[in-house]
């Protein structure tokens, strides 16, 4: 039990991290122009 919460932890840090916070600008870039665009 000890190793799955080790290993929930270690992954919600490496998804909650910078590929997320590219997603989330990424996505807002996209939005912003193709709505500009419309």
């Amino acid at each position: 039990m000890e190793f799955l919460n080790n290993l929930v932890n270690t992954i919600n840090g490496l998804v909650w991290g910078p590929p997320m916070l590219v997603l989330i600008l990424g996505t807002g870039l996209v939005l912003m122009i193709m709505l500009k665009f419309m």
